[in-house]
C-alpha cells in the first residue's frame, strides 16, 4: 500500500472527506485514467454520449457485504432491529463503481458481458474533483457502523477477496431516492474508449441476420470515439508471439463489414 494510502485511511475512518479528498488530488497523477465497465447495449451508449452516469443503490450491489452498515449486537432480536436500520441505510444509499485496470480478465468477463461490453476511460482527477470518486480501501474484517461519522469507511471498506478490482466510486446518500433501483445523474465525456474481445461477434451476427439487436455495434463507438472525442478507439484482442498467446490492447481500426447473403444464386 502506498504511504498516501495508509493516511488516507486514517481520514475516512475519522469521516473527513474533504481532507481525504484533497489528499488524493495531490497524489494522484493528471493524466490518469480510471475505468467503468459495461455490457455494451445501445442504453450504455447513450448514457455515454448525453453524457449521464447510473448511481446503482447499494443493497442491489453484487457483494451482500457492501455498504453493509453492520451494527453490533448480542441478542437475535437486537440483530433483526439492527438488519432493518442497515438494509433502511443500503437504500438510500447510491454508488457507481471505477476501476484503475481495463485489462482485468476477471472485470472483463463478470461487468462486461463476457467480454461483449465495452470499457469506458475518464479522467480520474476530474471526477475526484467533480464527483468526490476515492478509491475503496480493502480490509480482512469490515467496520461496524456506529453513527454518522461512519457512514464514510463503510461505504468505501470491502472485503480483501475484491482487491483485484482495483475499485474507486462515487458515493451519494440520497434520501429522497430510498428504495429506487438507481437514478441518473450528469456527467463528464469519457477519455478512452475499449471494446470487448467479443463485440465484434454480434456485428457480424446483426449482419448475418438481419435481425436488430440491443448491443452496441462497435463501428458507432469507434466513429464516436474518432469524430466526438478525438481519440483512437482500442480493442483487446489476442495476439501470437514465439512463447504463444498473450492479450494485448491494440488501437481498432474500422472496417465496413458487409453482410454475407445466406441465398446462392443459380443460373440456368
Amino acid at each position: 500500500m502506498d504511504n498516501w494510502m495508509i493516511e488516507y485511511k486514517e481520514l475516512i475512518l475519522k469521516g473527513e472527506k474533504r481532507a481525504a479528498r484533497e489528499l488524493v488530488l495531490a497524489e494522484i497523477p493528471d493524466d490518469k485514467i480510471i475505468y467503468k465497465y459495461f455490457r455494451g447495449i445501445n442504453r450504455d451508449f447513450d448514457t455515454i454520449k448525453v453524457p449521464e452516469l447510473w448511481l446503482c443503490n447499494a443493497y442491489r450491489l453484487n457483494d451482500p457485504f457492501d455498504c453493509a452498515f453492520v451494527k453490533g449486537h448480542k441478542e437475535i432480536d437486537e440483530y433483526i432491529r439492527n438488519r432493518a436500520d442497515s438494509i433502511n441505510m443500503q437504500n438510500k444509499t447510491f454508488i457507481s463503481c471505477f476501476s484503475e485496470k481495463s485489462d482485468s480478465m476477471i472485470m472483463w468477463g463478470t461487468y462486461a458481458n463476457c467480454h461483449r461490453g465495452i470499457c469506458v476511460g475518464y479522467s480520474l482527477k476530474e471526477l475526484v474533483e467533480k464527483f468526490n470518486c476515492l478509491p475503496v480501501v480493502y480490509e480482512e474484517t469490515l467496520p461496524q457502523y456506529t453513527n454518522d461519522t461512519s457512514v464514510l469507511i463503510n461505504t468505501l471498506t470491502k472485503y480483501i477477496d475484491w482487491k483485484y478490482e482495483h475499485e474507486w466510486r462515487i458515493v451519494e446518500i440520497n434520501d429522497k431516492q430510498r428504495n429506487e433501483v438507481g437514478y441518473k445523474i450528469k456527467f463528464v465525456k469519457p477519455k478512452e474508449i475499449i471494446l470487448g474481445l467479443k463485440s465484434n461477434d454480434f456485428l457480424w451476427k446483426i449482419n448475418n441476420t438481419g435481425k436488430s439487436s440491443d448491443e452496441i455495434k462497435p463501428d458507432e463507438l469507434i466513429r464516436y470515439s474518432e469524430d466526438i472525442l478525438g481519440t483512437d478507439c482500442f480493442q483487446y484482442q489476442i495476439t501470437t508471439s514465439d512463447k504463444g498467446y498473450k492479450w494485448e490492447k491494440i488501437i481498432r481500426i474500422f472496417i465496413k463489414y458487409m453482410p454475407k447473403s445466406n441465398k446462392q444464386s443459380h443460373t440456368n
